[in-house]
């Protein structure tokens, strides 16, 4: 077999997933009545995971059993679904604009009643899945612990002891490095890796208001080792009508067309039976001619018991639909999925379900396919066609006249009763007995009652599907307010809203299907490489404490709504918030590229603010200015001590007549003391006049900043 198509089974075993809980058994628990019995069920059961294709064990009765089975049970399920398939047929071609062939009016226009639905449906939802390169958001689930304190020791603490030294530093939360890693290699695989999954998003968000029903198949590829999700529409997932939900599906059939050439690829790789089909089922839409007409074949997503044990198992069983022959049986349960008793016996096998529903909305009936705008506004959308064909002939009569004319009536020159602008023609007849024998056909203008009614259809079309003015940017007057044309467009949303949620949901089951494969088939070595990150493990995709949802906002729908939540979290700048979160989210809102080359790289402090350093060099400048001041009056006080001192020594020395070496010595005493007063004065003077010129400075810089 050739390397490139050789079969990958899923590793039941990798290296680090966590060991199946004490409930799920994969072999026979140590006290049985039956050992060996319970022991040959469950090696049978891991026997058929490890094979490409059982259908190659089975013998060829029970190879035509089972494929007459299917079939079936697919005319079955098909044939309870028949007027749902008519009703999608129609809306379809009212969607297409496909001109009626049956119609009882000269004027046959359609009105794009359910396409403009559906296209404002994707536009708005388009754009808030796909955002930028981010798709899918890892959640943590739980409390995030409290991040480890790592001390970091700086050169000045070498050779203190160790209880005296180091910074500490927090370390991000393991939880939330996981998180972030599964993120970002997530988005870059869907978005990357998986073949046309950004495509086939936005055929289904246009396809999906018009049928109310899509779906997605999750698998993985095991010729061109990738993930695939591709779109599978209504007509081709046959699903019995009553069936409430997938989950509860007894089974689904996948109805698709290979040519021969791709038959042939299939069975030279060993993924499909070696048989023959002769030729294919043709209709008016294939040529017999055709040597690559395909021919069409059942994936059936069933329960069947092979092991002839009582209860069946989950399997994928594909079967050639006009020959009922058995091409491929595959396992659809993963080895921790088979739950035992105490008695090693087999109670329940978790499927595993390749199929993501996206439901536009509940059907009325409870049905398996809900509904779209094709069923909700079909019937509208006819009766608007009918009521604009018939104004237009309406018009069309009263703008061209017709009659009858007498039998006496000569026009000459081969009778032409036809006239260009300006013409005028002879006749024989004169005007009196012209106008006796020509009698007009009695017609009508077009009824205004039959227009009021049409008016009346169209806006009531447009409440069914939220095609209001607002939303499509019609000006609604220059003294609405904004505030009141946002409460106009959060009511109009209503209905989109919770259509919205519904997709939101079934996103994040298909990431969870994409998480799965991850964990099943992707080596170590490509998801390092992806994020160039040695701490990335396998183990981030099996771990219970993590989930997966989509990035977009199930609440947040349009720019305008993105708008006010981002200038709200402005508004808390400065707060003690993530102020780069706030900003990397604002310029989010208004469309910013290359956000992460702007903002400056996370953990590193941002530069001061200026208004908050404006305001502490005002305060330094105070400070400064009343320190100044105290030694302004510790001065004045000396100087004033100075004084008193002199005129004390003048005093004393008049009144010292007897001992004059006294009254000298006091006089030299008090001239000491006045020169030690008028030192002190000039140091603190010229202290002054230094905090004076270091005040000056400081209040230039500080103002020159804020400039």
């Amino acid at each position: 077999m050739p390397d490139l198509i050789e079969p990958i089974l899923p590793p039941q075993n990798q290296p680090g997933m966590p060991l199946p809980e004490e409930q799920v058994l994969l072999s026979s628990p140590n006290i049985v009545e039956d050992p060996p019995a319970s022991e040959e069920m469950i090696d049978m059961l891991n026997g058929f995971l490890e094979m490409n294709n059982i259908a190659e064990t089975l013998d060829e009765d029970t190879l035509k059993e089972i494929g007459f089975r299917v079939v079936s049970d697919y005319d079955i399920d098909k044939d309870s679904r028949k007027d749902w398939e008519r009703t999608q047929e129609r809306a379809l071609e009212l969607a297409r604009q496909i001109a009626s062939k049956q119609r009882d009016t000269t004027a046959n226009v359609n009105y794009p009643t359910i396409a403009t639905a559906a296209i404002q449906f994707a536009a708005r939802a388009y754009g808030n899945i796909i955002k930028g390169r981010d798709v899918v958001k890892a959640k943590v689930i739980g409390k995030v612990e409290a991040p480890p304190q790592v001390m970091e020791i700086s050169p000045m603490d070498e050779g203190m002891p160790t209880e005296m030294v180091g910074t500490p530093k927090p370390e991000p939360p393991k939880k939330d490095a996981r998180a972030a890693r599964l993120s970002a290699f997530m988005s870059y695989q869907m978005l990357e890796e998986v073949e046309d999954w950004e495509t086939s998003l936005d055929e289904l968000l246009v396809m999906l208001p018009v049928t109310g029903c899509c779906f997605k198949k999750t698998y993985y590829d095991i010729a061109s080792r990738q993930v695939k999700s591709p779109l599978i529409t209504a007509d081709n997932l046959v699903v019995h009508y009553t069936t409430k939900n997938i989950e509860s599906a007894s089974r689904l059939t996948h109805v698709f067309e290979l040519t021969p050439n791709e038959i042939v690829e299939r069975t030279r790789s060993g993924v499909f039976l070696d048989k023959e089909f002769g030729e294919p089922t043709t209709d008016e839409t294939r040529d017999s001619n055709d040597e690559d007409a395909p021919h069409t074949f059942l994936e059936q997503h069933r329960w069947w018991d092979l092991d002839n044990d009582g209860y069946k198992e989950p399997y994928v069983i594909t079967v050639h639909q006009d020959t009922s022959q058995v091409v491929r049986i595959t396992a659809r349960y993963d080895a921790d999925g088979i739950i035992t008793n105490e008695k090693g016996e087999i109670i329940k096998i978790e499927p595993v379900q390749y199929f993501t529903r996206f439901i536009f909305m509940p059907a009325f009936d409870g049905n398996f396919y809900g509904m779209g705008y094709g069923a909700l506004l079909g019937d509208l959308n006819a009766t608007i066609n009918t009521t604009i064909n018939q104004l237009l002939d309406a018009g069309t009569l009263s703008n061209r006249q017709s009659g009858f004319l007498g039998k006496g009536i000569n026009l000459g020159r081969g009778d032409e009763s036809t006239f260009r602008a300006g013409e005028w023609k002879h006749v024989v007849n004169t005007g009196d007995d012209l106008r006796k024998g020509i009698v007009p056909l009695p017609v009508r203008e077009p009824s205004g009652v039959l227009f009021n009614l049409l008016n009346l259809m169209m806006e009531a079309s447009k409440d069914l599907s939220s095609v209001a003015d607002v939303l499509t940017g019609e000006s609604r007057g220059a003294n609405e307010s904004p505030t009141t044309i946002l409460a106009l467009i959060e009511q109009s949303l209503k209905v989109f809203s919770s259509i919205y949620k519904r997709i939101h949901r079934s996103l994040k089951s298909e990431y969870r299907k994409v998480r799965r494969l991850d964990r099943l088939y992707l080596s170590l070595e490509a998801y390092q490489s992806v994020l160039d990150d040695l701490e990335a493990k396998m183990s981030d995709f099996y771990e219970k404490d993590m989930d997966v949802e989509p990035v977009s906002d199930e609440t947040e729908l349009t720019s305008t709504q993105k708008m006010v939540k981002a200038q709200a979290l402005v508004e808390m700048l400065g707060s003690g918030l993530n102020d780069r979160e706030i900003q990397k989210r604002y310029m989010q809102a208004i469309d910013i590229e290359d956000i992460d080359k702007i903002l400056p790289p996370e953990n590193v402090e941002p530069p001061p603010d200026p208004e908050i350093t404006l305001k502490e060099g005002e305060l330094e400048v105070k400070r400064m200015e009343a320190m100044n001041d105290q030694q302004r009056v510790q001065i004045e006080g000396a100087l004033t001590q100075a004084k008193i001192e002199k005129i004390k020594s003048d005093t004393e020395r008049s009144y010292a007549s007897v001992d004059s070496t006294r009254a000298q010595a006091d006089n030299t005493r008090a001239q000491a003391l006045k020169d030690d007063h008028m030192e002190k004065l000039d140091s603190l003077t010229k202290v002054v006049q230094m905090q004076s010129e270091a005040i000056s400075k400081l209040t230039d810089t500080v103002l020159g900043g804020a400039e």
